[in-house]
C-alpha cells in the first residue's frame, strides 16, 4: 500500500514503541500485542470526538474512507485506482463512494469554457 511520506513517518514511530507483537496487523493491544478490533478502533475515535466536541458531525471510521475516496476522485485520480486502493474488487462497490458535489460539477463544467470563446 503506498503512503504518503508522513503517514509512513508516523507509522515507523508507533512501530518503534508498540508493545512487541507476531501479528501482521499495524495495530495491537498494549496488554498481549493481540491485533485491536474494528470496534474498539471506533469507539477511540468516538473518544477523541467527545473530547474535540465534534460529536453529531457524522465523523466515523467509514467517514474517512468515504471522504479519502472522494477527494482522490475530485483531485483527478481514476476511478479504477480508487477502486484499488480501497480494496473492492467491484467497480460498482468503489462507485457508491462517489458522489458529484456542485463544486465538481462547476470545474468539470469550466473545462469546457475556452471552447466557447
Amino acid at each position: 500500500m503506498p503512503l504518503a511520506d508522513e503517514a509512513a513517518h508516523a507509522i515507523r514511530t508507533y512501530l518503534a514503541h508498540r508493545v512487541p507483537s507476531e501479528s501482521r496487523r499495524l495495530f495491537v493491544s498494549a496488554r498481549g500485542g493481540h491485533p485491536v478490533h474494528h470496534r474498539t478502533i471506533a469507539r477511540m475515535i468516538r473518544s477523541v470526538i467527545g473530547k474535540a466536541e465534534l460529536q453529531g458531525r457524522g465523523i466515523s471510521p467509514h467517514k474517512f474512507r468515504h471522504t479519502f475516496a472522494t477527494q482522490l476522485i475530485r483531485r483527478g485520480v481514476d476511478v479504477r485506482t480508487v477502486q484499488e486502493l480501497l480494496g473492492h474488487s467491484s467497480l460498482q462497490t468503489t462507485a457508491k463512494y462517489l458522489h458529484s458535489d456542485m463544486r465538481t460539477k462547476t470545474a468539470a463544467v469550466e473545462k469546457l469554457a475556452d471552447i466557447l470563446k
